[in-house]
């Protein structure tokens, strides 16, 4: 398997508002407790990988199993504990090709 090149931009003004587009919070109702813009991304004027992670807390992992079908509608696909002990994991990502714009 070849391995990407990490790819480390200059600090985009725009990535609070990627973060704020995802509608994590809409999706999961009163099931989510908290969503944080987590990660470099998250860092005013730090250069970063172009990536807007996220981190939803959660009440119980009972939780995290009702989030599957909510975040499956917005685009993110489960996977799994993804090697943590923390929870579930999920992504989204942009279709190749396909420009991320902010409003």
């Amino acid at each position: 398997m070849a391995i990407e090149p990490v790819q480390v931009v200059p600090y985009n003004p725009h990535w609070p508002r990627l973060f704020e587009a995802e509608r994590v919070e809409s999706a999961l109702g009163a099931g989510a407790v908290a969503v944080e813009h987590v990660g470099s991304t998250a860092i005013p004027g730090l250069d970063a990988k172009p990536v807007v992670d996220l981190l939803v807390g959660l009440g119980s992992r009972r939780d995290g199993e009702r989030c599957v079908r909510p975040l499956a509608g917005i685009g993110y696909k489960h996977r799994g504990e993804a090697g943590t002990r923390a929870g579930s994991s999920f992504a989204r990502f942009a279709r190749e090709g396909a420009p991320i714009t902010c409003t």
